[in-house]
């Protein structure tokens, strides 16, 4: 495998944003250079960066960790980690994963930087740091308009039947209207429906670290729709869970085949179960 091969440098009139070019592969055996890079930023006081992926060949699991586990970092001193100019091979594991969510990415290195405003300095005025929980969930209404589920918002009063029946009695002749009024109200009871619980609200007690890794992922998503890959592979190494070890494609190619391979498949099955 290609050595990776790391510069580091300015985007001629803005001093305040640090460009990292990677070039080759990143995998478990060097993503720490990666994240040796972004301390070394981050203590020489930068705090906005760009990286450009044009010449990235390919980016393991082990290298997208070192993104997610530093961008925290980076947000709460104010900045920012932006991908640009990204290959296919990178973008299509980048979109596999729903890194979408957590970290943007731009055609080119030009439309990062615009990304940070035009005169790519720091915004103080507030104080709001950017919260990383904030950008992994998908807020629910935008899922219920592209499930096309729409939200409660009242209804029109009805008219009762009993209030319908009396007009329509007014409107026929005395006679009819006195053989109505003879007649004794009839009491309808409804009969008794023992109604089944759901899955997701069922009081079985059932050892979930047994179950097949389909239905654990299935419980999983019932218990909560708008949870991301990430999560999902997060809560399956859970003790709740068995303890379960598995891969990202691993995990989005099981997803796939159940499809719930989307946020919006996984909000519709939650509304099916």
């Amino acid at each position: 495998m290609d050595d990776l091969s790391i510069k580091k440098y300015f985007s001629p009139g803005v001093n305040d944003v640090i460009i990292v070019k990677l070039t080759g592969y990143v995998d478990h055996s060097n993503s720490r250079q990666v994240e040796h890079v972004i301390s070394e930023i981050l203590n020489s006081g930068k705090i906005k960066i760009i990286f450009d992926f044009s010449e990235l060949v390919y980016m393991s699991s082990a290298g997208w960790g070192v993104f997610v586990g530093e961008i925290k970092t980076v947000r709460e001193k104010g900045g920012d980690i932006k991908l640009a100019s990204m290959t296919a091979e990178v973008s299509e594991v980048y979109q596999i994963l729903e890194f979408f969510h957590i970290i943007d990415d731009y055609a080119s290195i030009n439309d990062a930087l615009k990304s940070f405003g035009k005169n790519s300095e720091p915004d103080k005025s507030n104080g709001k740091e950017k919260d990383l929980t904030d950008s992994d969930e998908e807020p629910i209404s935008k899922l219920l308009e592209l499930t096309g589920v729409e939200p409660h918002m009242g209804e029109k009063p009805q008219k009762s039947n009993d209030v319908l029946v009396q007009e329509s009695a007014a409107n026929k002749s005395e006679k009819v209207d006195e053989e109505i009024k003879k007649k004794p109200a009839r009491v309808y009871k409804a009969p008794k429906i023992k109604r089944r619980l759901p899955a997701k609200l069922s009081t079985q007690t059932v050892n979930v670290a047994r179950l097949p890794l389909n239905e654990k992922i299935k419980r999983i998503i019932s218990e909560n729709p708008l949870i991301s890959i990430l999560q999902i592979q997060k809560q399956l190494k859970d003790n709740k869970y068995g303890s379960t070890q598995i891969g990202f494609l691993k995990l989005y190619g099981t997803l796939k085949t159940l499809n719930l391979n989307t946020k919006e498949k996984r909000y519709r099955y939650y509304r099916s179960v």
